[in-house]
C-alpha cells in the first residue's frame, strides 16, 4: 500500500473520530453547556499559541551535558543532525539549506512544545469550564410547598438543551482541536519536503 493511501486513511479517520466524540460530547452536554465549553477552549489555544514560542526559545537556551558535552538544546540537536553524513554534505554545500539546518531544532521543539501546550490547555480549560458551568448553570433546588397540609414538590419544566445544535458545536470543537494538533505537523512535512 502506498504511503500516500496510508495517510489518507489515517487522516481521514483522524478526522471521523475527532468528528464524532465531538459530537457525541456537544450532544450529551447540550447547546449552552457546549457553546460555553468551545469559547472556553478557543481562548486557552489562542494562549497556548502565543506562549509556545517564548517557552521554545528559552528551552533551547538551557544547557545539558550529554556525552560529556555542556551544550545548550539547540546545539546538542544541530549537532545531532549534523552527524548524518549526507545532511552534513547538504549542509557543506548549501547555505540556505545550513540557514534551515541552523533554525530546524527551534522548529522541532517549538512543534513540541505547542503539542504539549495544546494538550495541557485542553485540560485545563475543561476544568474551568467545569468550574464556569457548575455557577453559570445551576439547578434550582427542589423546594417544598406546602398543599391540602402535605409537603408537595412543584413540578417545573425543564429546560431543552438543544441537543442536535450542542452536537454541532462539539464537532465543531472536535474538528478544530483536530486542525490545531495536524497544523504544527504538516508545516514541518510540507517545510522538510520542500
Amino acid at each position: 500500500m502506498p504511503v500516500e493511501q496510508i495517510v489518507s486513511i489515517t487522516l481521514y479517520s483522524l478526522l471521523g473520530v475527532f468528528a464524532l466524540l465531538g459530537f457525541l460530547f456537544g450532544l450529551a452536554k447540550g447547546f449552552k453547556k457546549a457553546t460555553l465549553r468551545l469559547f472556553i477552549f478557543l481562548i486557552f489555544i489562542a494562549l497556548a499559541s502565543l506562549i509556545s514560542m517564548p517557552i521554545s526559545k528559552s528551552v533551547m537556551n538551557v544547557h545539558a551535558t550529554i556525552n560529556g558535552e555542556n551544550l545548550s538544546l539547540s546545539e546538542h540537536l544541530t549537532k545531532l543532525l549534523l552527524n548524518n553524513e549526507t545532511i552534513a554534505n547538504l549542509y557543506a554545500s548549501s547555505p540556505n539549506l545550513a540557514e534551515f539546518i541552523n533554525v530546524l531544532p527551534l522548529l522541532i521543539i517549538n512543534i513540541v512544545v505547542f503539542m504539549l501546550l495544546v494538550l495541557s490547555m485542553w485540560f485545563v480549560s475543561y476544568i474551568i469550564y467545569l468550574i464556569v458551568s457548575s455557577i453559570v448553570f445551576k439547578k434550582n433546588k427542589e423546594t417544598y410547598k406546602l398543599k391540602d397540609g402535605k409537603n408537595v414538590i412543584p413540578v417545573q419544566k425543564k429546560e431543552k438543551k438543544h441537543r442536535l445544535l450542542g452536537g454541532l458545536i462539539g464537532t465543531v470543537q472536535g474538528l478544530i482541536m483536530l486542525f490545531v494538533i495536524l497544523i504544527p505537523i504538516s508545516g514541518i512535512v510540507s517545510t522538510v519536503s520542500d
